[in-house]
């Protein structure tokens, strides 16, 4: 009855700093070859030593932060949906809750009612907007086609936009060990050997026809 718009969803890639420990960190920091000892730096050029931090760093930042895959979804809210709304469901909540501790009739009357008086604020905010949407497209086809795609509560195609190059690497990359993980345990094809002629044959029969 009231279409919502579909969940956008994003993946990320983040390192755990929850899981941080200083004092571990530390100890491996110190125990690592930038801090156990430094006189082997002395005969190392400008470009050894960055190569040597970078190193270090990255091997101790993939063990105490590995990175994690983080979803996050955005649920776009109805377009029609502004302040009366919210006041309306506000009020409904507020005897939706009192209802529920008391579980009374007395309480469950008024929940009931402001519950209706909501869905029918709903149903003249949603009806009263796409009608004006409806009028303002103005003939424009393409306009009017996107107006009813979102009456239809359909995700725009604009939101393919949104994805880079490198969410369709990791899609693909994900898709392709999942696929290997799947066959991991699959026998291998026998490929039966098959006796080819000899070209050195091919060109005899044809200089005999």
């Amino acid at each position: 009855m009231f279409p919502m718009k579909a969940e956008i969803s994003h993946r990320s890639y983040r390192r755990a700093w929850r899981r941080l420990s200083r004092d571990v960190f530390a100890s491996d920091l110190a125990a690592s070859k930038l801090c156990s000892d430094l006189n082997e730096c002395d005969d190392m050029s400008v470009n050894d030593m960055v190569e040597l931090y970078n190193s270090v760093l990255t091997k101790l930042l993939a063990k105490h932060y590995p990175f994690v895959t983080v979803r996050r979804r955005d649920k776009q809210a109805t377009p029609w949906f502004d302040a009366d709304c919210r006041a309306a469901r506000r009020r409904t909540r507020a005897t939706e809750t009192r209802y529920r501790r008391t579980c009374s009739d007395a309480d469950k009357l008024p929940w009931s009612r402001e519950l209706q008086v909501l869905r029918q604020l709903y149903e003249r905010k949603n009806c009263s907007y796409w009608r004006a949407e409806i009028a303002e497209t103005k003939g424009d086809v393409k306009r009017l086609w996107r107006t009813l795609h979102g009456i239809l509560g359909e995700a725009s195609n604009v939101d393919a936009g949104e994805l880079t190059a490198d969410d369709f690497d990791v899609f693909f990359k994900d898709k392709v060990e999942s696929v290997r993980a799947s066959t991991a345990s699959t026998p291998l094809y026998d490929v039966p050997n098959k006796a080819t002629p000899d070209v050195g044959a091919m060109d005899d029969c044809h200089q005999q026809s």
